[in-house]
C-alpha cells in the first residue's frame, strides 16, 4: 500500500467507534497491526491504534487497551519520529497493564 493510500480505514474506524462498535474497532485494528511493519509510513497508524486503545478502554478491557496503547507508542516513535509522545503512551500503557492478570503486557 502506498503512503497516503487506504485512507478509508481510519474513517471507518472512527465511524465504528462513534457508533459504539468498540469490539469491531479493536478487532480490525488488531488485524491491521500485522501490516504495520510493512507499511510503516502509511500515515494512519497513530490514529488507528489510538482509536483502538480508546475503544478498548470503553470496553473495559485493560489487556486490549494496553496492547493498543503500546502499538500507538510504536507508531508515534517509529512512524512519526515522536519519541516523547510515544514514551508518554508507553507510560500510560504500563499504568493500564497493572490491571492485567498476566505479566505479558506489564513487561
Amino acid at each position: 500500500m502506498a503512503a497516503g493510500g487506504g485512507g478509508n480505514w481510519p474513517a471507518a474506524l472512527r465511524a465504528a467507534a462513534a457508533a459504539g462498535e468498540h469490539a469491531v474497532v479493536v478487532e480490525v485494528a488488531e488485524a491491521l497491526h500485522w501490516f504495520s511493519d510493512l507499511w510503516i509510513f502509511w500515515g494512519h497508524w497513530p490514529e488507528v491504534f489510538s482509536t483502538a486503545a480508546d475503544s478498548a478502554e470503553a470496553l473495559g478491557d485493560p489487556l486490549w487497551q494496553t496492547t493498543h496503547l503500546n502499538y500507538h507508542a510504536w507508531a508515534l516513535i517509529v512512524c512519526e519520529g515522536r519519541p516523547r509522545d510515544g514514551f508518554a503512551r508507553s507510560v500510560r500503557a504500563r499504568r493500564v497493564a497493572q490491571r492485567c492478570r498476566g505479566p505479558h503486557q506489564r513487561a
